[in-house]
């Protein structure tokens, strides 16, 4: 029903979008700095025992966390663009991603450690994303969007599971409260996974284009002769629109 139905509508809904990838590009840059300000005046940012166990709770810290959770329904924005401006429909990671990120969030302000890395180390990540989302990067520096959202993960996870051990005031977190601290384990190592087999696909093992009149490697001779024996005025209607259908995908992911 909201999907735009002419060219007007498109372009209205293209600007929306353009605003809402700024606004999140600005705040994530802000939830990210302000922690790390904070983080850096309270001797945290490079003491990992202080940042593990010191809780937010009456600073100005913790209504800054409880706003970027709640971020996370405000970033619900980009499956709705997805969905009304997409080619495609969104991949299973974007709609795991979104579906479970808020919830993830509500569990994280339980320990100090994953609530604080994830307003700077997520934040970080959200403000080089939707940075890129509104002004779009080279290509050959968006992976590094991906390997960051990867080594964050990895560090909050690691966090996660080492406070009991390193903290004496959460070391019995897991038998006091065995769900609180077990669910974040069926969504981050998802998201991991997820990242990595995306990042491997479209970064490492992407296929080249292949040649469109060339013969295969071990072709004999007798063949190739064979194929290139059709005149070029018969093959040339049947290349242009492989070509067309080829590159106008690859130019919009660009």
């Amino acid at each position: 029903v909201l999907t735009p139905k002419n060219q007007k509508a498109i372009v209205r809904c293209k600007l929306l979008r353009n605003r809402h990838n700024f606004a999140l590009f600005l705040y994530s840059g802000v939830c990210c700095a302000a922690t790390a300000f904070y983080l850096h005046r309270e001797g945290q940012l490079f003491n990992w025992n202080r940042l593990l166990c010191i809780p937010v709770e009456g600073t100005w810290l913790r209504p800054l966390s409880l706003s970027f959770t709640l971020s996370k329904l405000w970033e619900w924005g980009d499956t709705a663009f997805l969905v009304w401006l997409g080619s495609t429909p969104p991949q299973f990671l974007h709609k795991y991603h979104h579906a479970t990120t808020f919830w993830l969030f509500c569990f994280a302000t339980n320990l100090p450690a994953p609530e604080k890395l994830g307003m700077l180390l997520n934040g970080g990540v959200h403000t080089l994303m939707y940075w890129h989302y509104w002004k779009p990067w080279p290509k050959r520096l968006v992976p590094m969007i991906t390997a960051l959202q990867i080594i964050q993960l990895s560090i909050c996870i690691y966090a996660w599971t080492v406070t009991p051990s390193e903290c004496p005031a959460f070391k019995n977190v897991l038998t006091e409260h065995p769900a609180a601290f077990l669910t974040p384990y069926a969504m981050v190592p998802v998201f991991l996974w997820l990242f990595l087999v995306f990042f491997a696909k479209r970064f490492i093992l992407r296929k080249p284009k292949k040649p469109m009149a060339t013969s295969a490697p071990g072709e004999s001779d007798s063949s190739s002769k064979t194929k290139t024996s059709v005149p070029l005025t018969k093959r040339a209607p049947d290349l242009r629109p492989i070509v067309a259908i080829t590159d106008a995908p690859r130019r919009k992911r660009d």
